[in-house]
C-alpha cells in the first residue's frame, strides 16, 4: 500500500529496507504523552469508520512523539512527529498511516 501511494518515498523505503553487508539498527523514543479526552476518543472512532468502514471502540488514545533513529556503519538517520496510539479491545495500535510520515535525514 505504502509503495503505491502518493507520499512514498523510495530513499526512506530503501534506508528501512537495507539489506546486504552492512549491519542496521532501528530504535525510537517515545515523549510527550498525553491522552486523549471522550471527545478526541470520539473523533477517532469516527474517522475510522470513514478510513475502513467499520465501528470500533477505542478505550483509550495517547498522542506523544515518536523519534525514529536508524544506526550503520555508514552514519546514523533520524526523524521526529506525533503519532497517536489507541487501545481497542485489549490491544494497542497506532492510529492511521504512519511509515510514510516519517521524513529520515541525515543527522547533523
Amino acid at each position: 500500500e505504502y509503495k503505491n501511494s502518493d507520499s512514498y518515498n523510495e530513499a526512506l523505503a530503501e534506508t528501512l529496507l537495507t539489506r546486504g553487508e552492512e549491519k542496521t539498527e532501528l530504535s525510537y523514543k517515545l515523549s510527550s504523552k498525553k491522552e486523549l479526552d471522550s471527545d478526541g476518543l470520539k473523533d477517532l472512532e469516527k474517522s475510522y469508520k470513514e478510513s475502513y468502514h467499520k465501528n470500533v471502540t477505542i478505550k483509550k488514545a495517547v498522542t506523544m512523539t515518536a523519534k525514529l533513529t536508524e544506526t550503520t556503519d555508514s552514519g546514523e538517520l533520524s526523524a521526529s512527529r506525533e503519532i497517536t496510539v489507541v487501545k481497542i479491545e485489549n490491544n494497542w495500535y497506532i492510529f492511521g498511516k504512519v511509515i510514510e510520515k516519517f521524513d529520515l535525514s541525515q543527522k547533523g
